[in-house]
């Protein structure tokens, strides 16, 4: 289902569990509740997003925390989108058993090419559907065009109610907030242009072969006029990150082709 808009929040001024719980304030995340985090092992960034939930606290789940243990089954599912290599997936039963699934990326200590949003889900499929979709979205992103990434696929068998991603201004944190899977890729990867060298030149977040066959599933967004870019400025104009926050978030409309910013 495409939706009619989506908001992508920023927030800056404020310590970094200040922001979180702005960011959980007002949304409805009924239990169970589970975290994904595609960083190397359950981080603290997802961890203390799991801090502020109501109790029980939330499980945490990284791939590589994941694969160690074992401990989760796994559920077979078919899947709905149209798909030249894949019919069914295997994803682990918390994840797609829980009533509101939170993804908590903590873009500071990814590695280059690391998963922020629809590459995450790939990483807790069953071995042959995690390294095809590895071996698949590698050759991708080594063309710069889709021609048969699987993550995206993978990705469709999910449906985060929030997915979070955390970054830095150069006096303190960021934080990042939408509920739709690709407009938490395309954040995170134009949060990464906007901050990088000038020389520095990348490919497009929407000519990502992760958000192209992403957009061609309709699992989330597909145009920038479908995005709202909204800037928080915790603490007003007086915080000390204020003019950093507004310079960032008029680059990151600027990458993704989003006319105008909600400054609050």
């Amino acid at each position: 289902m495409i939706p009619e808009g989506v908001d992508i929040c920023i927030y800056a001024g404020a310590p970094l569990d200040s922001l979180i719980e702005i960011a959980l304030a007002n949304r409805e995340l009924p239990a169970p509740v589970a975290i994904a985090t595609p960083n190397a092992s359950p981080s603290e960034f997802a961890r203390r997003v799991a801090r502020h939930l109501t109790p029980p606290e939330p499980v945490v789940l990284s791939p590589d925390g994941w694969l160690d243990r074992r401990r989760d089954r796994i559920v077979e599912l078919p899947l709905t989108v149209a798909s030249a290599q894949l019919r069914r997936a295997g994803l682990p039963a918390t994840l797609v058993e829980s009533q509101s699934l939170i993804v908590a990326t903590d873009l500071t200590c990814l590695p280059p090419g690391g998963a922020i949003a629809i590459g995450l889900w790939s990483r807790f499929a069953r071995r042959r559907e995690r390294l095809a979709a590895m071996l698949f979205d590698a050759r991708d992103a080594r063309r710069g065009e889709h021609r048969e990434s699987l993550s995206p696929e993978i990705a469709s068998l999910v449906a985060p109610r929030l997915l979070l991603l955390r970054g830095a201004l150069s006096h303190g944190p960021l934080l990042i907030a939408t509920t739709d899977q690709i407009a938490a890729e395309l954040a995170g990867r134009a949060l990464g242009i906007a901050q990088a060298d000038p020389g520095f030149e990348p490919i497009g977040p929407w000519e990502h072969p992760l958000v192209q066959r992403a957009t061609e599933l309709d699992l989330g967004v597909i145009h920038p006029d479908q995005l709202r870019l909204v800037a928080h400025r915790i603490g007003g104009s007086a915080a000390p990150d204020r003019d950093g926050l507004i310079e960032v978030a008029a680059r990151v409309a600027t990458v993704l082709g989003v006319r105008t910013i909600d400054e609050r």
